[in-house]
């Protein structure tokens, strides 16, 4: 079950001046009913702070169209196709990896840019494989950039991997993200 901190098996490292606490955080997730709404919504709420962020979130189209989902670089407002359309009868995986890849490069300006928060659409299948955003998840992070994403239950061993175990597990919540948020500003302030 994720919590508003780190899992609860880890020790608390409030007191350890040599704890090192990724600034990588995932909503996780059991469906994605709401979240991709959710996270905009608290992007949203730091821009209009006069926070500068930059990343990608995912649209999802009123409709349902899968093939009209889109991913929205944060910084710029351009929009990439999440989806291809491969036909009724296709059984391949119709993520557009090109698509991806293009968008990549908003999160590779978040590196270059500093903002104040980086969101990445999500922690999928391709980036529990080491592809999809994962190299560019890793760069932000190791920059010290501090990283929002989703992740659903289905990835969450992946993503615990992917982040050493040190990665912010947050409930589904506006309130979870203003918390770890201010909490990562609050370290900032004091170092």
């Amino acid at each position: 079950m994720p919590q508003d901190s780190h899992r609860g098996s880890k020790p608390d490292h409030a007191g350890d001046s040599t704890a090192q606490v990724l600034p990588i955080a995932a909503i996780v997730h059991a469906d994605h009913a709401g979240t991709d709404r959710l996270l905009t919504k608290f992007v949203d709420g730091l821009r209009h702070a006069g926070l500068r962020i930059h990343g990608l979130v995912q649209e999802r189209a009123e409709n349902g169209d899968k093939t009209s989902t889109m991913l929205v670089d944060q910084h710029s407002g351009q929009r990439y196709p999440l989806f291809q359309n491969l036909g009724s009868g296709s059984t391949s995986c119709c993520v557009d990896a090109g698509s991806i890849a293009a968008a990549s490069v908003a999160m590779r300006r978040a590196v270059e840019a500093r903002p104040d928060l980086c969101v990445a659409n999500r922690f999928g299948g391709l980036e529990a494989q080491g592809g999809g955003l994962a190299a560019e998840m890793l760069n932000v992070a190791a920059a010290g950039i501090p990283l929002l994403t989703i992740v659903s239950n289905d990835y969450l061993r992946a993503w615990r991997a992917f982040t050493g175990d040190s990665g912010t597990e947050l409930q589904p919540s506006i309130e979870a993200m203003y918390l770890w948020f201010a909490g990562l500003r609050a370290r900032h302030a004091r170092s």
